[in-house]
């Protein structure tokens, strides 16, 4: 019985893999379009510059946000999802803001949950 699973396993191991990967660029993608959902809800709005730079990028490459030098920069891994902004005051706004002092690290703590989630749902799709 052993031996018939691990031949199985070997004789499929790429088909899997593939599959995992493809999955798991999915499964990022959507956890950071929840990332963006999250912050922009907890963004503070002034002019709305800060809250409509809000991206998510993957390896592939930047969903959503704003253009030139407000975008976010993709990262290298494979398996990492980025959620934020690059506008130049956002680090302002995040740590010596008064009123709305850590909008980014809530934004956080109630995504990551929710990216868990999404990110093994699809993972587990791949069968």
């Amino acid at each position: 019985m052993g031996a018939t699973n691990s031949a199985f396993i070997l004789a499929n191991i790429d088909r899997y893999v593939k599959t995992v990967g493809s999955n798991l660029e999915e499964g990022l993608d959507r956890a950071g379009f929840e990332g963006v959902k999250i912050v922009k809800e907890n963004t503070p709005v002034d002019s709305g510059r800060l809250m409509n730079s809000m991206a998510h990028a993957t390896r592939k490459g930047v969903k959503g946000g704003g253009t030139g030098e407000d975008t976010i920069k993709a990262p290298s891994q494979d398996d990492v999802v980025v959620v934020g902004t690059n506008v130049i005051y956002g680090p302002s706004v995040e740590y010596l803001s008064k009123k709305n002092k850590g909008f980014m690290l809530r934004s956080f703590y109630q995504w990551k949950p929710i990216a868990a989630k999404v990110i093994a749902d699809a993972i587990k799709r791949g069968k």
